[in-house]
């Protein structure tokens, strides 16, 4: 328990400037590679184009719900010194940053959580947390309802398990129905493309994720229709590709989804340290077939951004990139009942990062040696 001390008044942060100069192309090295394993295990859940990162080592996270993947950047220092104004938590809008500002980003999200969980005039537990009113998860991914609002056939879907089976390059799952396709989209689902010719392992135990935040399925299955030929024999990439999962549903629900609707897991081409060739290969493909326009700009905090509506990160399968961030700030919560201000609770969760083994400078990936850059697309 922290020692309370005289509490000064946030200040407010400057918006951060504008990536609309970050799309263009890629020059890519389409140099393949070939090792041999399987894919790591079933990936659930849950940002846009980046820099380098630094792994080595594969870090086990306790907890266990679902996963994702990251990079890392020559971020400024994580211990940028400002304070937020305090909000209304449910009416703020998640913050965003360019890539420079990234660990800025992470500040404000993570200060401005302190008043989510406690009163800023007393440092005690806030009321909405005692009477268990708070949800850190839904307001950390969900965001916008009018995704499932326009429905798609399940024959939409068949034609994907068919060609699959037929030419024996994925299968095709619900994540939580299997091959009921039919219960998975009336529920609404992630349906997961998963590459059966899979032949590298992590690089350095640790495999990627890129997430895209579409505005409609029908964008999401036109970007599903883009990537699956990175799984065809002769693709650059396929041995290296894991999985596609995109969320899609035939009922024209109010439910509001995660944000990151389409989900691309790979292992890195540990050839080529200097050159993630995997995730610019698939950021090539992404560019080439949807628009900004096309994005929701909107993802779940401390993915690294990419673009406005598409981010990347580690993956490390088990439990999901934003469940494991969000147990890492509950954990906080649950061990401090008096924390005196933002700036305090900031740091806590910092030193709780790092004792997760997630990197506190480049909180997308884990705290690892890692020399590899991450996706790029300029």
């Amino acid at each position: 328990m922290l020692k309370k001390t005289k509490r000064s008044r946030p200040k407010a942060i400057k918006p951060g400037q504008s990536l609309a100069d970050a799309y263009g192309s890629d020059q890519l090295d389409t140099t393949p590679t070939t090792t041999t394993t399987t894919p790591p295990g079933n990936n659930n859940t849950t940002p846009v184009i980046g820099p380098v990162l630094t792994t080595t080592t594969t870090v086990t996270l306790q907890d266990d719900d679902s996963t994702e993947s990251g990079e890392q950047d020559d971020a400024p220092n994580t211990t940028t010194a400002y304070k937020p104004r305090p909000v209304n938590r449910r009416a703020r809008a998640l913050p965003t940053a360019p890539l420079a500002q990234k660990s800025v980003a992470d500040h404000e999200f993570i200060a401005n959580e302190y008043y989510t969980f406690y009163d800023h005039t007393t440092g005690l537990h806030s009321d909405a947390y005692l009477n268990q009113e708070t949800d850190l998860y839904s307001s950390m991914s969900k965001f916008d309802g009018s995704y499932l609002k326009e429905p798609i056939n399940v024959l939409q879907l068949v034609k994907y398990c068919i060609s699959g089976l037929e030419r024996n390059l994925y299968t095709l799952e619900a994540q939580n129905w299997d091959s009921d396709y039919d219960s998975g989209l009336k529920d609404a689902d992630y349906f997961h493309f998963r590459n059966k010719n899979v032949h590298s392992v992590p690089y350095n135990g640790v495999a990627r994720r890129i997430v895209v935040n579409t505005k409609s399925q029908q964008l999401s299955l036109g970007l599903v229709d883009a990537l699956l030929p990175l799984l065809e024999q002769g693709s650059d990439v396929r041995d290296n590709m894991l999985n596609i999962k995109a969320f899609l549903g035939s009922e024209p629900l109010t439910e509001i989804p995660k944000a990151d609707k389409i989900v691309i897991y790979y292992n890195p081409d540990g050839a080529d340290p200097q050159n993630d060739r995997v995730g610019n290969r698939v950021m090539q493909t992404i560019a080439a077939t949807i628009s900004r326009s096309d994005l929701d700009p909107r993802l779940a905090p401390f993915y690294q951004t990419l673009v406005d509506g598409i981010g990347w990160a580690d993956e490390q399968g088990g439990a999901s990139f934003t469940t494991i961030r969000q147990a890492v700030l509950e954990s906080v919560v649950k061990e401090n009942d008096f924390i005196d201000n933002e700036e305090d609770f900031y740091n806590l969760v910092i030193r709780k990062f790092a004792q997760w083994g997630i990197d506190p400078n480049n909180t997308h990936q884990v705290a690892q040696n890692n020399p590899m850059p991450g996706p790029r697309f300029t």
